[in-house]
Order: C-alpha cells, then structure tokens, then sequence
C-alpha cells in the first residue's frame, strides 16, 4: 500500500511540475516581444551566415554590416513604439507594414552589395524563413486552439460541463 501512495504522490508531483512548466511556457509565449525571433539577429550572426550560404567575400561582409546594424536599430525602435500598445489587429497590421517597409528598405541597400545571382539566393532563403516562421504559427495556433476544447473549456462552459453532462 506504501508503493502505491508514493506512486500516487510522485504521479501528482509531476502533474503539478508539468502544469507550472505550461503555464510559465504559455506565460513567456504571451509577453514576447512583436516581430519574429530573427527580426533582432545579431549583425555578426547574419553577416557569418550569409558568408556561408551566400559566399560572400570578406569586402561585401564589412559592406553589409552596417546595413544589418542600421536595421536592427530601427527594428528596434519600432519594437519600443509598438510595445506597449494593443495587440488588436490594427496594432498587429501597423506592426507588420512598418516592419515590411523596413525590410524593403534593406533589401534595396543589399542588393547594392551582392550580386544578382547572390541577391536571387537571399531572397530565397528569406522565402524559406517566411515559411518557416508561417509553419511554426500555424502549429503553435493550432495546439492552442485545441487545448481545453475536449472537456467544453473555450466554449463558454466551465470544465465538466462539455458532451452533455452540464446544466441544462
């Protein structure tokens, strides 16, 4: 019967340290900053990064890195503007153009650095990034969607009271 208990006890311990995990995961998730985890990359870290995908020579990397270092500071202001604002649509949708316009703005500096095969490449991988970032919303709205749903949480009902055993 001693086992038992402590099985118990160890099964509830680890249902608790799960819920706290979730609910300080869920807790971070909800405070991030707006934009994606790549919009404040280090300017070293892309400039490395691209030195590998892109082949770029040691003279187009000093070229760029005041580019990526002009953009992370204006992202970064556009960050502080955006942060302490709703995050209603509206808000998102002003975020997201002014982000855009900045990264056009970029574009048009590098494609002032690399050449046209290397500028194609880019524009690439910044395709793949999209998707990606596209892909992993998707998923993370999807899982969130569907928590709480199979016991009526999310539906106005209060747990318990989904499939039919609630009030009527």
């Amino acid at each position: 019967m001693t086992e038992t208990l402590e099985r118990q006890i160890v099964k509830t311990l680890m249902m608790i340290s799960i819920a706290f995990a979730l609910i300080m995961g869920w807790s971070a998730y909800a405070q991030r900053p707006m934009g994606s985890p790549q919009d404040g990359r280090n300017p070293e870290e892309q400039i490395e990064r691209l030195k590998e995908r892109l082949d770029l020579s040691d003279q187009q990397a000093e070229e760029l890195r005041p580019i990526f270092e002009e953009s992370r500071e204006k992202l970064q202001a556009l960050r502080e503007q955006y942060q302490d604002q709703s995050r209603s649509q509206e808000t998102m949708e002003a975020f997201r153009s002014e982000r855009e316009a900045l990264q056009e703005e970029t574009n048009q500096k590098l494609a002032t650095v690399l050449s046209d095969g290397q500028l194609k490449d880019f524009q690439e991988m910044q395709g793949e990034a999209r998707a990606n970032l596209r892909q992993g919303q998707r998923q993370g709205e999807g899982q969130r969607q569907g928590q709480g749903q199979r016991s009526g949480q999310g539906r106005g009902q209060r747990p318990g009271q989904g499939q039919g055993r609630g009030r009527r």
